[in-house]
């Protein structure tokens, strides 16, 4: 259970939001694949237009062993706002996997310029309606920092670009806080990265596509750089 809780927490960095289905396949699901491989699946750092936010690599079980990132002063109300990931596809967590994102532990921070993409090769396969659910469950729910500063989360459904062979998921996530009332609440949402204290509203695009029983999902602050991530996928994904 602690491996999980550990991996849910790293996975709702991506604050995931609101889901559109489109299309289904199966192509390639039936490999034998191991964590290298499916890292070779995914576009490459070196090039990838949004590579100098990609600061942190691991593989999924390296994911559910280090300990986790520090602050974790943050409570999202219903779960689903956090874990609709871990809700929807509860062997995620043990799967083959790769997940790359912006250091959260980094000194400069921010939730507005934030990268996160994980590939996973779920043997159980992945229901997509039901991860939909989950997401959707979250349309008017809130983020709390530190028992102090509370902000809304609203996942929202939006359209998606339809890929052959595959079912694809096209999501928003909303994250918005009032200005801060005093000092200490400023200092707070400095320290989650969410600005020094004005209010935000922040407005991210979240990607999934399922090919098999391949899962892979990216959060990016640029829709352009999200669909980019995930054509290089499925370009490889079914080659």
């Amino acid at each position: 259970m602690r491996s999980r809780k550990k991996l849910g927490l790293i996975i709702a960095a991506t604050a995931a939001a609101a889901i559109a289905i489109v299309g289904a396949g199966a192509v390639n699901a039936s490999l034998d694949r191991d964590s290298d491989d499916l890292y070779r699946l995914l576009l490459a750092s070196s090039d990838h237009p949004a590579g100098s936010l990609i600061d942190s690599e691991m593989s999924i079980e390296e994911a559910t062993q280090k300990p986790l990132p520090a602050p974790w002063g943050m409570v999202w109300s219903p779960s689903s706002c956090q874990n609709f990931l871990a809700e929807s596809v509860p062997t995620l967590f043990e799967s083959k996997g790769w997940i790359r994102s912006t250091d959260r532990t980094s000194a400069n921070f921010r939730h507005d310029n934030h990268y996160f993409d994980m590939v996973a090769e779920v043997d159980a396969g992945v229901d997509l309606k039901q991860v939909r659910a989950a997401a959707l469950s979250c349309s008017d729910g809130t983020l709390t920092l530190d028992d102090t500063v509370t902000g809304k989360i609203r996942y929202s459904e939006v359209p998606g670009r339809e890929l052959p062979d595959a079912e694809s998921l096209t999501m928003n996530v909303e994250i918005s806080f009032p200005e801060a009332k005093n000092a200490e609440e400023a200092a707070i949402m400095a320290k989650y990265g969410y600005g020094s204290g004005a209010a935000i509203d922040i407005i991210k695009k979240e990607l999934l596509i399922l090919i098999g029983n391949l899962l892979y999902t990216v959060l990016s602050p640029d829709a352009e750089v999200a669909q980019r991530a995930v054509d290089v996928f499925h370009e490889n994904a079914t080659k």
